[in-house]
């Protein structure tokens, strides 16, 4: 197998990896819909509201806002400060470029690395809601890791694809 062989197949398990990040976050976001649309019409129809909604609300919300971070990277949906980008004489926009990506890997590996101890910690200490019902957290904390991991490895990509091919290989990126 050569090395564009090798290099494709990592980036399709990079995209796979992305895309199934997504997908579970948008299933929580439908499951977090139904759940309080559920507990609405329990609550208006029949007085009788879901107990736990409101925690399961709050957990639900970490998973779907973590875990597609790397596809958002991917597809260009961060803010990016473009105004200033497209002012910067061309042949400084690829040294710029890779300062980014090596910032942005470094900024998730610490996010990976801190999240993850508190994710152990909550663990440790069995750590649950303190609504009115009690539910473990660490299962959902252990998504916030698995984002930043996920979004640094994406950044590391993008930073090698810059050093190897001189091409940012970040969608939308105005290079004029």
């Amino acid at each position: 197998m050569d090395t564009t062989q090798k290099s494709s197949r990592l980036l399709g398990l990079l995209e796979g990896m992305e895309n199934g990040l997504a997908f579970a976050a948008f299933l929580i976001s439908f499951i977090l819909m139904a759940l309080v649309s559920l507990n609405i019409i329990l609550r208006y129809v029949f007085s009788s509201p879901l107990s736990g909604t409101l925690e399961m609300t709050e957990l639900l919300m970490v998973p779907m806002v973590f875990m597609p971070l790397a596809f958002a990277q991917k597809s260009g949906g961060h803010i990016r400060a473009d105004i200033l980008y497209i002012r910067i004489p061309y042949p400084y926009k690829k040294p710029l470029d890779i300062v980014i990506n090596v910032i942005g890997f470094l900024v998730c590996v610490l996010f990976v690395w801190q999240t993850s101890k508190d994710a152990f910690a909550a663990y440790q200490i069995r750590d649950i809601t303190a609504g009115h019902v009690r539910i473990i957290t660490w299962p959902f904390r252990v998504t916030i890791p698995i984002g930043f991991l996920a979004l640094a490895i994406r950044f590391f990509y993008q930073l090698v694809s810059h050093v190897r091919l001189g091409t940012p290989n970040t969608p939308n990126r105005l290079t004029s």
